[in-house]
């Protein structure tokens, strides 16, 4: 990634890292705030990249919409285990429980699962979990998704009975 900023933008940028220098109590934050400050000052294009981590990477809508699907699934997973009714199968007892996504090759996901929990409050039943499944764990979810939006009511609505969940769990 190629990043260029006028000399306006630089002063911009700088002057915005000058003040939260003074802002921030945190050591560690000051001298990572005045190495900013010097990269801009001094125009050190090739160390712009590292004024702006994280915006480089960006989560496409399907992504996103597909780790929406998952907790919503994964929420009426959950609804129907809690029943007495409906226990999931033995042999799929893992993925009775939502473990999230895999951190080393999945962490975009997890990124924004976190973000729904945490800062918009959503699917709030997860917002103890790790969310680090420690394995790939999307194309699973995939193969549950297209069983779960094929069930009577788009699995949405209703009850998930203990045959959905077998289905869904097994798949």
């Amino acid at each position: 990634m190629s990043i260029s900023l006028s000399v306006n933008e630089r002063l911009i940028l700088r002057n915005q890292y000058q003040i939260l220098s003074y802002l921030d109590p945190d050591v560690q934050n000051k001298e990572w705030y005045e190495r900013s400050i010097e990269i801009l000052e001094y125009g050190y294009e090739i160390n712009y990249k590292d004024l702006f981590l994280g915006a480089d990477c960006s989560l496409d809508s399907n992504k996103s919409l597909f780790v929406i699907k998952v907790l919503n699934m994964y929420d009426r997973i959950a609804e129907a285990t809690e029943d007495k009714d409906a226990t999931p199968p033995k042999d799929a007892d893992y993925f009775a429980s939502f473990h999230g996504f895999d951190g080393n090759g999945e962490s975009e996901y997890i990124g924004y699962a976190r973000f729904l929990i945490h800062k918009e409050g959503k699917f709030q039943r997860f917002r103890n979990l790790d969310l680090n499944s420690h394995l790939p764990s999307v194309a699973k979810y995939k193969k549950m998704l297209s069983i779960f939006d094929n069930l009577p009511g788009n699995g949405k609505y209703g009850d998930l009975t203990e045959s959905d969940l077998r289905k869904l769990l097994t798949a």
